[in-house]
């Protein structure tokens, strides 16, 4: 779903504001998008399998639509992982991760557009040129998610270690 705001987020309603030609571009690729601040435990049922927990907050959601949901925060996830090798204090580990939980994740990306009036007409600048305003469009995705993704740990000692992972995440 997207959704178009102004400045100082106000709401840019599309079935009464009217857009002139093509709109805006609303270009496709890689965004940011929210930020999370994730704490994590993961218990070890066997020598290389691991069940965990991430629970966590997100920080950078858009602005919600007048009557809409507003931004979900909150990040839960449940998690299994394979790790490979034995865990060797100062030798890397490698592992690949599935799970899934609750998450909503908002990006957005500026561009311009023309309005025209409701009586049709383009407002023109003094060169006579259409007047173009600015607004964020923002995509708001899911509250479910289920993620694939790999990793490796440096373990620091026998019970703890610092990790590092990179997954992808469908909501």
């Amino acid at each position: 779903e997207l959704s178009c705001f102004r400045a100082n987020d106000q709401y840019r309603d599309p079935s009464v504001e009217f857009t002139a030609g093509d709109a805006g571009e609303v270009g496709g690729g890689f965004r940011p998008a929210t930020t999370r601040v994730l704490i994590g435990f993961d218990r070890v049922f066997f020598p290389n399998i691991t069940l965990g927990a991430r629970l966590g907050y997100a920080i950078g959601g858009g602005p919600s639509e007048p009557g809409g949901a507003g931004f979900v925060p909150f990040h839960a996830e449940l998690r299994g992982a394979y790790w490979f090798g034995p865990l060797e204090v100062g030798k890397l580990r490698p592992y690949v991760t599935v799970g899934g939980g609750l998450a909503q994740i908002d990006s957005s990306v500026t561009t311009e557009l023309v309005d025209r009036s409701p009586q049709g007409q383009i407002p023109v600048d003094d060169a006579g040129q259409p007047t173009a305003s600015r607004v964020t469009v923002w995509k708001k995705t899911g509250t479910t998610f289920a993620a694939a993704g790999a990793g490796a740990m440096y373990p620091l000692n026998q019970k703890s270690g610092i990790t590092a992972e990179l997954k992808g995440v469908v909501l």
